[in-house]
């Protein structure tokens, strides 16, 4: 299948497999901005140094770097 960032960067139709994402743990926090609740559910992430973070842009890395590596063009 064909998608839209495909037509737009020119690159030719390759066969698709369904992503599996891993899933992104969200948490109850929120701010009061000016009287407005605003909910942060992904703040967990911020802390970079975090072993739950780390674990997650591992995890991430594992889905996305495969397919970055079979785009031909990238070498260049």
């Amino acid at each position: 299948m064909t998608t839209s960032t495909d037509i737009a960067a020119g690159l030719p139709a390759t066969a698709t497999t369904q992503l599996v994402y891993p899933v992104t743990a969200r948490v109850d926090v929120s701010d009061n901005y000016s009287g407005e609740k605003v909910d942060d559910p992904y703040r967990w992430l911020e802390n970079l140094d975090s072993r739950a973070t780390q674990d997650w842009v591992s995890a991430q890395n594992k889905v996305s770097q495969p397919r970055l590596e079979a785009i031909q063009q990238r070498a260049w």
